[in-house]
């Protein structure tokens, strides 16, 4: 068990995510009259990546691999940011500054980081594909 039950029981209550709709809107904006093709094409990328950055987080922890794990955490911070999962992004932003040895908060331990990034994914990944299938933000 987690030493700080709080940080992971918090992160496991992320059951719905919101994505803002400023980053929504200003993806539709960067193709106007195309029905915001070019912002569900940015999405499904994303949602692709994101399998793809939660695989090299995990093996990049079980290997002690921490610059992998900054590097995912990085990526996914970025990414996410830029599709308006802005809860998430800060939860990477966490996990990259601990793997790079300069966590926000020193009490809470890297795999707590993990698990609170790795428990919101799921919420995320339901939003991004329900704007893409939807083509606007999510209710």
């Amino acid at each position: 068990m987690p030493t700080h039950e709080p940080h992971l029981s918090a992160a496991l209550a992320l059951d719905t995510v919101t994505l803002a709709p400023q980053a929504l809107q200003t993806l539709r904006s960067l193709s106007p009259g195309h029905e915001g093709e070019f912002m569900r094409r940015v999405l499904r990328t994303y949602r692709q990546s994101l399998d793809r950055y939660l695989v090299d987080i995990e093996r990049g922890l079980a290997r002690g691999d921490l610059p992998a794990v900054r590097l995912a955490a990085h990526s996914l911070k970025s990414s996410s940011a830029q599709v308006g999962a802005l809860e998430f992004s800060d939860r990477c932003a966490a996990l990259e500054f601990a793997a790079a040895g300069r966590p926000k908060d020193p009490s809470v331990p890297l795999a707590d980081l993990v698990a609170a990034v790795l428990a919101a994914a799921p919420a995320v990944a339901r939003a991004v594909e329900a704007v893409a299938a939807a083509g606007e933000s999510a209710p």
